[in-house]
């Protein structure tokens, strides 16, 4: 959604693309198979992240604008273009998210009886 909305230059400055990212658990929607996170590679983002926090925000951008000719590549958990699933990838994550709100564990949606 934020490639697309952001492709209009105007919407770009005015825009925070907000990511998602877990350590464990498991995910799934509404109408969906539930799943288990698949483990992480031990140089993945979200074991970077003190084991003693359950939530945290981390905003990309100062880093992101400190030097914009870095290749800032690393793995992290979610879902990108062309991938709906909750995965780990290598990719420049500072530059698809302005900021990540990471979630220790992870639980699937729930239907409300």
């Amino acid at each position: 959604m934020g490639t697309i909305f952001t492709r209009d230059t105007m919407y770009l400055s005015k825009t925070y693309i907000l990511g998602f990212t877990s350590h464990s658990g498991k995910a799934g929607r509404i109408f969906s198979n539930q799943y288990s996170l698949p483990g992480l590679p031990s140089s993945s983002f979200e074991n970077w992240i003190d084991k003693k926090y359950n939530y945290g925000f981390i905003d990309f951008r100062p880093f992101t604008l400190s030097d914009s000719t870095k290749e800032d590549i690393f793995f992290m958990s979610g879902s990108i273009k062309g991938n709906a699933y909750h995965t780990n990838h290598k990719a420049q994550w500072n530059r698809i998210f302005d900021g990540v709100f990471y979630i220790k564990r992870m639980y699937p949606c729930e239907m409300i009886k």
